[in-house]
């Protein structure tokens, strides 16, 4: 049975609260943001050899991991309920399935341009070919990229945001926010036009979109799973992927934490390596392992914080040698790589997400994907997936008058509250014809 209240509970407040977020949103003038890098990224000098420098970088370095490029293209640092860095996602933050694996870059962009469109980003007119757009007045302007997920592989998007100056800048995921791209021979380049950044990531430019100087507070962080993400205290294990999404990330039970430390490189001078300084890593490729270690007062073990990539451990401690705290680079060479690289292999099993469609996931990802885990070991042959159903608008199974009065109440208007509970059928942002007709072809039907 649905849980979804009927559209005419709303009624009553519904122009009113549309009225008000018209008065309360005016444009702002002048410039776009300056990159303001400092914002958005670590500040390395905090690493000053004491305890609190390290706690204020480690916080820092927090942030920014979790701030993607969706946070810096918006201008925009979500949080959470305890104001803690949260990253975002087109569409008030909410996941949506089958936009990883076996999707056109066609549909990553429709699908990602619809749920922008639901943080109050717009359309800027463009098309292939055509010179940059100018910037509209009293706006930013940011440009898209997609690019297509073939089976076994995954999709992906990505955004960049018109300077100040002239020049781009952007975010990929947990990386640091630059106002470069790496070209094809490892150089780093200004970014002057952003179809050029894209192309060397492999992605299309497909859009170019508007948005608020000062974007609309309800540009929402991605809601936490259950489960899959990190909790207060814990030690909390990443497998970094420079993308727009999350990065892979899971909960370190006390059995893991215990294989760790026999695997944590020798913390000694001449195991020592200069700083690997790692870039240059593709959109979407791995770049390694990341980990936080839990809030205690520091001490020498455990490290407050490790990154393991490429036969090399980059570690935050104590060094008792200097008397100091600070960020060390050592040969990984107790294996700690290859023991996080099974440690982060987890069960696979069959996903159905709400396209019908079924791929091989983690139960972490599939809930992350808005799917059903079918469980450990199914395979997607095993399994027969339901057919989503769209135009049942208030979700009781089937197809009939009270969807469409649900619908015409909402005609005209975009989909957000109370407008947002299933009424836009085709998912495009708004609420009209194309909605209309959707629905009338299944009028009558029921739903699996």
């Amino acid at each position: 049975m649905s849980n979804r209240q009927p559209i005419s509970t709303f009624l009553g407040i519904a122009a009113g609260n549309l009225m008000v977020a018209a008065l309360l949103a005016p444009l702002a003038l002048g410039l776009p943001p300056s990159p303001q890098l400092g914002d958005w990224n670590e500040d390395d000098t905090k690493l000053d050899g004491t305890p609190a420098g390290a706690q204020a970088w480690r916080q820092q370095r927090k942030a920014r991991k979790e701030w993607n490029c969706y946070n810096y293209g918006v201008n925009k640092k979500t949080t959470d309920a305890n104001g803690d860095p949260v990253r975002a996602h087109p569409g008030k933050g909410q996941k949506w399935p089958g936009i990883g694996r076996n999707i056109t870059r066609a549909a990553m962009c429709t699908k990602v341009l619809a749920r922008a469109k639901r943080d109050g980003l717009k359309n800027v007119p463009w098309n292939e070919g055509d010179p940059i757009p100018k910037l509209p007045k009293g706006q930013n302007l940011v440009a898209l990229g997609a690019k297509p997920g073939p089976k076994g592989g995954g999709g992906d998007y990505h955004w960049w945001r018109l300077n100040g100056d002239g020049t781009w800048s952007h975010k990929r995921g947990g990386t640091k926010a630059k106002t470069t791209y790496t070209n094809a021979v490892g150089v780093e380049v200004a970014i002057t036009d952003p179809r050029e950044a894209a192309q060397r990531d492999g992605y299309s430019l497909c859009a170019f979109m508007s948005v608020n100087k000062d974007p609309e507070p309800d540009i929402g962080p991605l809601a936490a799973v259950t489960g899959c993400g990190p909790g207060e205290g814990r030690v909390v294990l990443s497998a970094l992927v420079l993308s727009g999404y999350s990065d892979l990330e899971m909960q370190l039970d006390d059995i893991q934490v215990a294989q760790l430390f026999p695997a944590l490189p020798t913390f000694a001078p001449g195991n020592e390596v200069p700083n690997p300084n790692w870039g240059g890593v593709p959109a979407g490729s791995a770049a390694g392992f990341e980990i936080f270690f839990d809030e205690a007062v520091p001490d020498k073990t455990p490290p407050m914080y490790l990154r393991a990539f490429q036969g090399v451990v980059e570690v935050l401690h104590f060094r008792p040698d200097l008397n100091a705290w600070g960020l060390f680079h050592y040969n990984d060479d107790h294996g700690l790589e290859p023991l996080l690289q099974d440690i982060f292999n987890p069960p696979l099993g069959a996903c159905c997400d709400l396209n019908g469609d079924c791929e091989l996931a983690t139960p972490c990802t599939c809930d992350e994907l808005g799917g059903a885990y079918q469980g450990d070991g199914i395979a997607c042959d095993e399994v027969d997936c339901p057919l989503p159903c769209p135009q049942d608008v208030n979700g009781d199974g089937t197809i009939n008058v009270l969807d469409l009065i649900d619908l015409l109440l909402c005609f005209g208007l975009p989909a957000t509250p109370p407008c947002d509970t299933g009424q836009d059928v085709n998912g495009d942002g708004t609420i009209n014809v194309l909605d209309l007709i959707d629905l009338l072809l299944a009028f009558g039907t029921g739903c699996p």
